[in-house]
């Protein structure tokens, strides 16, 4: 009998243990830290892990690249993001503004593909080439944009324009010469 009893007591502290981490959170049920001593700080937070940005987020305005490089970046990005929101209604109409939203803001996995204080994004919320310029974006289809960079002079449609087309150089031609 005692023996029965031992089992029957050892299924019941079973079961209780088993309700009670089914219906308590972990953090209910870890052991509570010491209050720090008087007179003494509590220690500071832990740091949080870097966000893993893209490498074209990296390459973005870096000194040893080219403007052109930084055309190439941007285009990535854009890949990147298209790749992750299918949805057409989610994407950017045209305006730099809504691009760059779209770069820095966290997607359904809580990730930004550009972070939101890059050097390249200036105090209105736009991407800014190398000379301050912001870029236009002019969207060609649903997956493709053709960016543009004022270059140097800072003026656009002038003969020192930087413009990455995701269309080959040939098909520009035939585009704009039927």
């Amino acid at each position: 009998m005692g023996k029965r009893l031992a089992i029957f007591a050892a299924l019941v502290g079973a079961f209780c243990l088993a309700l009670f981490l089914l219906f308590n959170k972990p953090e209910d049920i870890a052991p509570l830290a010491p209050p720090p001593a008087p007179g003494l700080q509590p220690s500071a937070p832990p740091l949080q892990a870097a966000i893993p940005y893209p490498p074209a987020a990296r390459q973005l305005m870096r000194e040893d690249l080219t403007a052109q490089d930084d055309l190439k970046a941007l285009a990535e990005l854009l890949v990147l993001y298209r790749a992750n929101h299918r949805d057409h209604a989610s994407r950017p109409l045209g305006l730099n503004r809504e691009f760059t939203a779209a770069l820095i803001e966290r997607n359904e996995y809580g990730l930004a593909l550009l972070p939101a204080d890059h050097p390249a994004i200036n105090a209105d919320g736009e991407l800014t080439d190398r000379w301050g310029s912001p870029y236009q974006f002019h969207p060609l289809s649903s997956d493709q944009v053709e960016i543009r960079s004022a270059g140097p002079d800072r003026q656009l449609y002038t003969g020192d324009d930087l413009i990455y087309s995701p269309m080959a150089p040939e098909e520009r031609a035939e585009q704009f010469n039927p």
